[in-house]
């Protein structure tokens, strides 16, 4: 592995000096994309090292700091994750750039946010919870995500959210390790919410026994109740009590399964009788009841 990353040196330091900068780049990047892609981190690694090294100056500098921090990560070696992410957190760089000599950044690269998300990981990981929740409270409210599509918003919030429990977890705050993850367990319209539905299934364990958690989410059923109506519209929010704390349902509608959606049956249910059955077959009832 050493003497291949040693070739790659070799090879991009000649391309270095025959080949225009832009093109080195852009070809070292493409080169390092796929060695990152195929899991080849060593080599990724390497040729990342050496973008950073030869051009500090290029636009494209933060967005290949985040990747190599993000092999390193991945190949745990932690302390130089760090050393990469605060780099790019103490870097004051722009985060708007879309396109630079062919390499793709996106719209919003959010080198910031996934740099604080990446050290929350490392620390939860290393079980220093009060630093991963400073840097969580960084990533949450001061370098918050951005994005144009609602569902990578939806899914950043799901991941957020399981970390917040995490780290609270840790801190041995058992109470809001729950309650942080309630508006996720039944929300999945957007995006995949099973990592909340597992983080909450994990963390009533600490406080309850299956039989408790069990009872309890047979209960719930009928604690559901209506939001207040539009003046207009029948409302379709309903809220739902569980271990004393109450939370908003979303959508019943949007969020029911495609087998029961616009189902003839389902059809002919009053609204609160369609909340129910939503919350009866959504994916945090079923993994604990079923």
């Amino acid at each position: 592995m050493v003497k291949k990353s040693l070739y790659i040196l070799i090879l991009s330091i000649f391309l270095l000096n025959t080949v225009k900068a832009q093109t080195v780049i852009k070809e070292l990047w493409d080169k390092a994309h796929i060695y990152h892609q195929t899991g080849q981190f060593d080599s990724a690694f390497a040729l990342y090292d050496l973008i950073t090294q030869k051009f500090p100056s290029h636009p494209a500098y933060p967005l290949v700091l985040t990747e190599m921090g993000s092999v390193a990560y991945q190949l745990r070696q932690y302390d130089t994750a760090i050393r990469v992410f605060k780099t790019i957190l103490e870097g004051n760089f722009k985060d708007d750039i879309v396109d630079t000599d062919g390499i793709r950044l996106g719209a919003f690269p959010n080198y910031n946010h996934y740099s604080a998300k990446y050290l929350v990981s490392i620390y939860i990981e290393l079980q220093k919870f009060d630093l991963a929740l400073s840097y969580l409270q960084m990533a949450d409210q001061i370098y918050t995500y951005k994005s144009a599509c609602g569902n990578d918003g939806a899914s950043n919030s799901i991941q957020l959210a399981v970390q917040y429990s995490k780290c609270y977890e840790g801190l041995n705050q058992i109470d809001s390790a729950i309650s942080v993850l309630g508006r996720y367990v039944f929300d999945n319209s957007y995006a995949d919410n099973l990592p909340a539905v597992e983080q909450m299934y994990h963390v009533l364990q600490k406080k309850f026994t299956r039989q408790e958690i069990v009872d309890e989410l047979k209960k719930a059923k009928f604690t559901i109740t209506r939001g207040t109506a539009d003046k207009k519209w029948e409302s379709r929010d309903f809220q739902i009590t569980l271990f004393g704390k109450q939370y908003d349902l979303p959508d019943v509608d949007d969020n029911l399964p495609p087998e029961l959606y616009n189902n003839p049956k389902t059809n002919k249910l009053t609204t609160k009788e369609r909340a129910k059955l939503f919350y009866t077959t959504s994916a945090f009832y079923k993994k604990i009841i079923q």
